[in-house]
């Protein structure tokens, strides 16, 4: 059957996702506030960008960006990307975990022109 995007809602879609995203995805739960994709910071970006550029997912807007301080010794912050997609009224969170001397990627170049809703740092 093919779809022109999907819902996120379905065990059928998280299956998908794993085949689809196998090298950039390592685990995805679903939520009642939607579906988490756990990634690695080296795959984020392309994650990302699949997610942003794909016909399947169109999730081109970058919502939200959060961190949650776990007190770990190895990966001590949990930090969120929140993406809408406008088309299928639905959320996406890509999740992963880094330390305190990790750097990041940026998504900001990816997510420019209006794209962005959270007030950009000067």
């Amino acid at each position: 059957m093919l779809r022109t995007y999907c819902r996120l809602d379905t065990a059928e879609t998280l299956t998908d996702l794993q085949i689809v995203l196998p090298t950039l995805i390592y685990r995805t739960r679903n939520t009642p506030d939607g579906l988490v994709l756990q990634t690695t910071p080296a795959k984020l970006r392309q994650l990302a960008f699949v997610l942003r550029n794909s016909s399947l997912f169109l999730f081109r807007h970058l919502v939200e960006i959060a961190a949650v301080d776990r007190l770990l010794s190895t990966g001590r912050f949990l930090v969120s990307y929140i993406f809408l997609s406008y088309v299928t009224n639905q959320r996406i969170v890509l999740q992963l975990a880094t330390g305190e001397t990790s750097i990041l990627p940026s998504l900001a170049s990816a997510f420019t022109n209006g794209q962005r809703f959270f007030a950009a740092a000067s």
